[in-house]
């Protein structure tokens, strides 16, 4: 692959997929490879939780759990 950076964020409850790139990553990545002079080809990094949808789907269905277990 042709890339210098491949970063992703993976919901681990729907599995949507978000592909980003942050410069502070790259930053971080020639700093490695400066401390150990070692030549970085390429990288993946992946980041797993919960989208925001899944968060506030959980959020609206604990809510409501709440309400229900309130009203007994």
């Amino acid at each position: 692959h042709e890339f210098k950076q491949h970063d992703h964020l993976i919901c681990t409850l729907c599995g949507k997929v978000v592909e980003f790139c942050d410069p502070r990553i790259q930053n971080i990545k020639t700093s490695v490879a400066n401390f150990f002079d070692f030549k970085i080809h390429y990288h993946s990094l992946n980041l797993f939780g919960a989208c925001k949808d899944c968060t506030a789907k959980i959020n609206n269905d604990n809510a409501a759990s709440q309400a229900k277990t309130n009203l007994n």
